[in-house]
């Protein structure tokens, strides 16, 4: 009999395949079992980071922006190296109207380094800085 660490780790795993072939909707109901489910025995940090971003990138596309940033930050907070999360709470706030705290959120981005120019563009595009 299989284990139900081994059962979370297959969804997550399935979920990532319906995700690349465009899914969505599918993926996100199986990213949500995960999550429910968990052990935390099998699903690694990064697993478990990346179960929240994913999750995060389906209510955005949704235009759900405070669960989407929510799910972002618990990502985050799991997985302080997902760079890309910061700019996604950015795109987040702004659509939430809340300019000020979307500053942060890019400089954040930036701080790291991995493509500065592109969160330059978003500041001064999306905020007119």
């Amino acid at each position: 009999m299989a284990s139900p660490e081994l059962g979370v780790f297959a969804l997550s795993r399935y979920a990532d395949r319906l995700s690349r072939e465009g899914s969505f909707k599918q993926a996100a109901v199986l990213y949500s079992r995960t999550l429910k489910a968990k052990s935390d025995s099998f699903l690694y940090e990064y697993d478990l980071s990346q179960v929240y971003k994913h999750l995060a990138s389906f209510l955005y596309s949704q235009r759900n922006y405070k669960q989407a940033m929510r799910k972002y930050k618990k990502a985050v907070q799991i997985n302080e190296f997902l760079f890309d999360c910061d700019d996604r709470i950015g795109f987040c706030l702004i659509n939430l109207g809340e300019y000020g705290q979307t500053i942060e959120f890019f400089q954040k981005e930036i701080s790291y380094g991995t493509d500065p120019p592109q969160s330059y563009i978003y500041i001064y595009i999306y905020i007119g800085l």
